[in-house]
């Protein structure tokens, strides 16, 4: 029987089927569908998900590839019955993150210390800006940035920074859906920041 794929656009990705040796028929792609949007429900938002099942000597096989912006995670199972793989698979996926969201939160609890974050906040009124605006135009901008007072720090903050693989940090970000994090490098003990780039590939800073 000829492959069939059926794909599924959901707002946070695509469910994708694909049938080796199989036909996916109406019943079984609804089965898919509706057990993967019940595991989104408690996962971070997927970019897709490829779903592919197979039979070859009577056995069934179901793997599942899920898809996030910076991650995969894949799991797979086999047994005589379809849906009964198809369920394994789904299972043994749930596991797998439920462990890493287990592993983040304990790294979250050790390793911690703490550092001082400063921001600097200019504390002028609209006129006092209107009139550097005005010198700007005037004068050299170095000149005016010796006749400036100093910007007057407006608030100091504290946070509590995790030790982290850099696989774990990349998946913390994903699953806490924060556009950067700072943490202590477990491979070599250093400072860094991790974001998120326009491209929304991930980047990485060393603090020095």
């Amino acid at each position: 029987m000829g492959n069939l794929d059926r794909q599924a656009r959901k707002e946070s990705g695509i469910i994708s089927v694909y049938g080796k040796h199989l036909e996916i028929t109406p019943a079984i792609e609804d089965y898919v569908k509706k057990k993967i949007e019940k595991l989104k429900e408690h996962t971070p938002p997927m970019i897709d998900t490829h779903v592919i099942l197979e039979v070859q000597k009577g056995e069934h096989r179901a793997e599942i590839l899920y898809k996030f912006s910076h991650f995969n995670v894949l799991a797979h199972s086999s047994s005589l019955d379809l849906y009964q793989s198809i369920d394994l698979a789904l299972a043994r996926l749930r596991r797998k993150l439920e462990k890493w969201k287990t592993k983040i939160q304990n790294h979250h609890h050790r390793g911690l210390e703490e550092i001082e974050l400063s921001v600097n906040v200019l504390d002028r009124n609209t006129q006092e800006l209107a009139e550097i605006n005005d010198t700007i135009e005037e004068t050299h901008f170095q000149e005016v940035e010796k006749e400036l007072a100093p910007p007057q720090i407006m608030s100091k903050d504290s946070v509590r920074v995790p030790l982290l693989t850099l696989d774990e940090a990349a998946m913390k970000i994903e699953l806490q859906g924060n556009s950067f994090l700072i943490y202590r490098s477990e491979e070599d003990q250093k400072l860094k920041v991790m974001y998120v780039r326009p491209d929304h590939y991930l980047g990485v800073l060393e603090i020095e």
